[in-house]
């Protein structure tokens, strides 16, 4: 099971078609802080419905869009 799988599973049960969420946000999702390993586990989110659009290191937030 991956780690990010609660935030996967946030994204499917509340079906928006777009996300804005902080890492603040992320890490109140999943428990912990977003690491450079979510680059690796990213690819996931597919299976679920989304992609991401935005990754914004600099704003601190990831947008997440239904496909």
């Amino acid at each position: 099971m991956s780690k990010y799988a609660v935030l996967w599973k946030y994204l499917k049960d509340n079906q928006k078609e777009r996300y804005i969420l902080t890492f603040e946000e992320l890490k109140k999702i999943l428990g912990f802080d977003i690491d450079y390993s979510f680059f690796s586990y990213r690819y996931e989110i597919k299976e679920f419905g989304y992609k991401i659009s935005t990754l914004s290191l600099r704003e601190q937030h990831i947008v997440f869009q239904k496909i």
